[in-house]
């Protein structure tokens, strides 16, 4: 185990805004909305150092859900940051920029 990782570390809670814009795009995107610890954990970071906790993720699966997602992240005034072929090693994808709304444009 890393010595930074131990079984008392915890995720920092999404934000308001962020929990109301997944809330938004639940049910009225056709791609999948995750809000879990887990899933949060796991978008957190890409091939660089950066790990930076998403509030939400979203795997988009059409034009639609990418336009919701900025539709909500504007009207909750929360950061997105879309992931895509490419992005992995430059930090992008871990919204180093403190960007807390991280959305998948690709299933992998």
């Amino acid at each position: 185990m890393l010595k930074s990782m131990t079984d008392r570390t915890s995720l920092p809670d999404p934000t308001s805004a962020g929990r109301a814009a997944a809330g938004a795009l639940r049910g009225n995107v056709a791609g999948e909305v995750h809000t879990s610890a887990l899933q949060r954990w796991l978008y957190s970071t890409d091939s660089s150092g950066y790990r930076i906790v998403p509030d939400a993720v979203l795997v988009a699966r059409s034009t639609d859900d990418i336009v919701a997602a900025a539709v909500a992240a504007a009207e909750f005034g929360v950061p997105l940051c879309c992931r895509g072929a490419g992005t992995s090693l430059a930090a992008w994808t871990s919204a180093r920029r403190h960007s807390k709304k991280c959305r998948s444009c690709t299933r992998r």
